[in-house]
């Protein structure tokens, strides 16, 4: 009885035992696994850190993002390996290196807004009007810019102006072969020779006259120049009817440049006050230079005026080189654009003319007696008049008025006057 009890007892106690032995092995499993586990996350979570550290320096440093975060998966890679930790695969329940590098990622945003720029708060502009100095008007009044004045030379009341006309007057008559074009109804060689007769029938008859012409002869020939009458006191109704019998040619030339220098010798030995009268319908169309021409012509006698008379120029560049003509001749230039304004230039084209100088005996300007008055600057001025009579003043001219003078009837006088 008592050994089948101790045998009984023996065999219940097996059990016990195994199963006792088997609780231990599994604590003392447990207990290896947890403290592996406990390692392996302890270095993953020092390898997570350094690599978030890693990652804070490149960015500190100035380094772009994707390279921080490069830089970084380099540092889990090289402690945990390619897997995780050890060579092959991740143990059950461990993370791999990508796992780390999505927990590591939100870090290196925390680490670049820690090492960004600090926010500085915009300077805001003070709400109190600066202090502007007052602006002080100036006590000198602005000086105003110069009106210009004018000045007038007639002659007395009921004397023509005729009658005072310069003592030799000479003619360049424009018969070239565009003379021949019309104007209105009459070709312009018409107009111009009836309004020349009839300035030169009203002239004085102790006034000596030459009288010239070009393109009468030949066509297309520049050395086409003609004197029809030297200068002298002619028999007026002779003369007239030279001036008549003037008739162009088909394409005649228009030689002013030589017709002036041939005029120089038509004058030489004059005496007196000479005008010279240009009467033209177009420009140079030869080789000459007539500006030259004019200013030597000009310069064989101080007492001598070349006027120029544009007729019916439709040549813009042709107006400016007659312009020129006259203002080297000392002159006036007049443009006709109608047969009633050709007959009133050549009328104002043998007046007596005045010179203006400066005080210093510079020439200014020059004006005819009984024309109309000319604009000069403000200041103190010699009028001389061109003839034999003479007659000279000293004038102010004030700015925005006129100052006028009558010549005396018997000539030499300057006397002021009223408008």
């Amino acid at each position: 009885m008592r050994h089948l009890l101790r045998s009984q007892s023996r065999g219940q106690s097996l059990p016990v035992v195994v199963l006792t032995l088997a609780v231990i092995f599994m604590t003392i499993g447990l207990g290896i696994d947890g403290g592996l586990l406990y390692a392996q996350r302890r270095l993953m979570q020092n390898t997570a850190d350094a690599a978030c550290l890693t990652a804070a320096n490149e960015l500190a440093r100035g380094k772009p993002s994707n390279l921080a975060e490069a830089a970084a998966v380099d540092v889990i890679k090289k402690n945990l390996g390619p897997g995780g930790p050890g060579t092959g695969a991740n143990p059950p329940g461990t993370l791999s290196y990508a796992a780390i590098a999505d927990v590591y990622s939100p870090n290196v945003g925390a680490a670049a807004a820690l090492t960004a720029a600090p926010t500085v708060a915009p300077t805001v502009a003070p709400t109190v009007a600066p202090t502007v100095a007052p602006t002080v008007a100036p006590t000198v009044a602005p000086v105003e810019a110069s009106v210009p004045g004018r000045l007038g030379v007639r002659l007395p009341a009921g004397q023509s102006e005729l009658t005072r006309a310069p003592r030799n007057i000479a003619i360049i008559m424009d018969a070239s072969g565009s003379m021949l074009a019309t104007v209105g109804d009459q070709t312009k060689i018409v107009i111009a020779r009836g309004a020349l007769s009839a300035t030169v029938a009203g002239l004085p008859a102790d006034t000596q006259l030459a009288l010239r012409t070009y393109g009468t002869q030949r066509s297309a020939d520049c050395a086409d120049l003609t004197l029809l009458r030297p200068l002298g006191i002619h028999d007026r109704a002779e003369l007239l009817t030279t001036l008549d019998a003037i008739e162009p040619v088909d394409e005649g030339m228009t030689p002013i440049s030589a017709s002036l220098d041939a005029m120089a010798a038509d004058l030489a030995g004059a005496e007196g006050f000479t005008a010279v009268l240009l009467v033209s319908d177009g420009g140079e169309n030869c080789d000459g230079d007539p500006v030259a021409s004019a200013v030597k012509l000009a310069a064989t006698n101080p007492n001598l005026r070349v006027h120029v008379i544009g007729f019916d120029i439709g040549d813009a560049a042709a107006t400016t080189t007659l312009r020129e003509i006259a203002a080297v001749g000392r002159g006036n230039y007049f443009d006709a654009r109608d047969p009633a304004a050709l007959a009133a230039a050549l009328q104002e084209a043998v007046k007596l003319s005045y010179r203006v100088l400066g005080e210093a005996g510079d020439f200014l300007a020059t004006g005819l007696v009984g024309g109309p008055t000319i604009e000069l600057p403000p200041g103190r001025y010699r009028v001389l008049i061109d003839s034999e009579a003479g007659g000279e003043a000293a004038v102010e001219v004030t700015s925005g008025n006129t100052s006028l003078f009558e010549l005396a009837p018997e000539g030499g006088t300057l006397l002021p006057t009223t408008p």
